[in-house]
């Protein structure tokens, strides 16, 4: 028995009694493109509506950009339903089918392949960090930073990521964004099948640069500016310490940080406890797209010294918006952003402190102009990931 209704936004719910997924046709006022010579696509909506800035980024823009890329193949999403929402239309046309399951790992592995069963054959699944039980199954792995870094991961966290490269191994293919991380993966991971370095495009955002809003007690071009989810690997008390020893922080001119706490993280010291009581330091936690925008736009720098990153979306983000980038001197910045950016070593202070200085006595420009590498087109990344659709082994 199935009940039909009829939801927001054109939306056609329809549930079968007894089944966990339910699927949700999306009309536009366009006609549906015939299938052609197009390929049946299952994607792991997970992250699509919430979720990581850069999962969530990622997910989005790859449905988004899929859709008009490849207008004649048929896009199916799972997503759970608790996650769902009416009120958000998606870009462009696909199906959207809907699981009770609530965990990510347990929807990749039996979710993906249910709704394969029911609604394949497709000639491509791919899934986000977690793989599918599905032959047809590839998986897009952001880092295993668990596994060359276990100390910066508490134990319930490199459990739950171990279920990623444990999965990883029934995928028929593995994709990551940089070759710095597939290098990594690789080799703590020998037994895996095929490892395929992608690159990523600029990730998928709920607001435009039109769409911008301004944090108010900040004033454009007097403020640095730090994005990233609090914890050990950002590195953010040497960022700080770095910055106050520069001597060039004030309530006037403050080091922005944006974020939420993610993972194991550093307590805050005296000092810099007591530049937030000053106002020379100042935590906004999660801030909207549309607040992110102003930020990027209107910093004197960006200051971003991870210790390591799988790809690194921030700062990209910060060039595009026609920011200076201050980066971490380490392999994957170099290959992401290039000549891009200002480098300085994550671990020495005092060079931290000289570089701040160095950019804010200069406005923030250091005359880099040249494109970032790692930034591409996403017609380009997403013609790699659909060429894993005909990768027999």
């Amino acid at each position: 028995m199935q009940e039909i209704r009829r939801g927001l936004v054109g939306v056609e719910s329809r549930t079968v009694a007894g089944r966990s997924d339910e699927i949700r046709l999306v009309h536009l006022s366009s006609g549906r493109t015939e299938r052609g010579t197009g390929l049946r696509i299952l994607l792991d909506g997970y992250w699509l509506e919430s979720g990581p800035p850069s999962g969530h980024g990622l997910v989005r823009a790859i449905v988004e950009h899929w859709t008009q890329e490849y207008p004649n193949d048929e896009v199916f999403v799972l997503m759970p339903k608790r996650r769902a929402s009416d009120t958000v239309a998606p870009p462009n046309r696909f199906t959207l089918v809907m699981t009770n399951l609530r965990f990510h790992p347990l929807i990749n592995w039996f979710g993906l392949r249910s709704a394969e069963r029911r609604h394949g054959p497709f000639d491509l699944v791919l899934a986000q960090n977690f793989s599918s039980s599905s032959p047809q199954g590839v998986v897009f792995i952001h880092d295993v930073l668990f596994q060359s870094n276990p100390e910066w991961f508490g134990f319930k966290e490199r459990l739950y990521f171990g279920l990623m490269t444990l999965s990883a191994r029934f995928s028929k293919s593995v994709l990551t964004s940089s070759d710095t991380e597939k290098n990594r993966i690789m080799r703590h991971n020998p037994h895996l099948k095929r490892v395929v370095a992608t690159g990523l495009g600029m990730p998928g955002r709920d607001r435009t640069e039109d769409e911008q809003d301004a944090v108010a007690h900040l004033t454009p071009g007097s403020f640095v500016l730090s994005v990233g989810r609090l914890n050990i690997r950002k590195n953010l008390t040497r960022t700080i310490h770095g910055a106050l020893e520069s001597g060039t922080l004030s309530p006037e001119a403050p080091l922005v940080i944006v974020g939420e706490a993610s993972g194991l993280m550093n307590d805050r010291t005296e000092e810099i406890l007591a530049a937030e009581r000053r106002g020379d330091v100042v935590f906004l936690g999660f801030v909207p797209d549309a607040q992110l925008i102003w930020l990027y736009g209107n910093c004197r720098f960006m200051v971003f010294l991870s210790l390591d990153e799988g790809y690194g979306l921030p700062p990209l983000e910060a060039l595009s918006a026609g920011a200076t980038v201050l980066a971490s001197d380490i392999p994957v910045m170099r290959e992401v952003l290039g000549g891009s950016a200002t480098y300085v070593d994550p671990l020495d202070v005092g060079e931290i402190s000289r570089s701040i200085k160095r950019l804010h006595h200069t406005s923030g420009s250091d005359d880099r102009a040249s494109a970032p590498p790692g930034l591409r087109p996403w017609s380009s990344v997403l013609a790699i990931m659909r060429e894993e659709a005909s990768f027999h082994e």
